[in-house]
C-alpha cells in the first residue's frame, strides 16, 4: 500500500504542493475498481466478457504461453515489445535481448529517446 507521498518543498514552481500527474496516481491507488490481482477472461460465456481471478504464477505462464503460440504460428516478427522511458539503460538493454532472443523479434522500441 502506498504509505505516503509528498511534494518537494523546495521546488520553486510546486512548492511543496503535488503536481497533477501525482494527484492522479495517488487517485489511482486507492480507486475501488482498481485491479489488484490478474484476472483471466472465462470463456463460458462468449455473449459476456466475464473475468476471474488467477494466481500470479498462472498468469504469467498463460502470457508466456500465448506470446510461444504467436511466435511460432506467425513468425516472430508479428511481435513487438516496447520499454518504459522510466526504465534505467540496463533494463532496456535486458528487455531487447530477452524480445530478440525469446520472442525473436527486432521490433523493439522505447520511448527515451526525446
Amino acid at each position: 500500500n502506498l504509505v505516503k507521498i509528498e511534494g518537494d518543498p523546495k521546488s520553486p514552481i510546486y512548492n511543496g504542493r503535488l503536481c497533477m500527474r501525482c494527484l492522479a496516481m495517488v487517485e489511482a491507488v486507492y480507486h475501488p475498481d482498481r485491479i489488484i490481482h490478474p484476472l483471466k477472461r472465462a470463456r463460458e460465456d462468449r455473449g459476456k466478457d466475464k473475468w476471474e481471478p488467477i494466481g500470479w504464477d498462472e498468469a504469467l505462464d498463460l502470457v508466456a504461453r500465448r506470446f510461444a503460440e504467436l511466435r511460432d504460428a506467425h513468425g516472430g516478427e508479428s511481435l513487438a515489445a516496447f520499454a518504459c522511458s522510466r526504465s534505467t539503460n540496463e533494463d532496456i538493454y535486458l528487455f531487447q535481448k530477452m524480445a530478440r532472443i525469446v520472442l525473436q523479434t527486432n521490433n523493439v522500441d522505447c520511448c527515451a529517446r526525446v
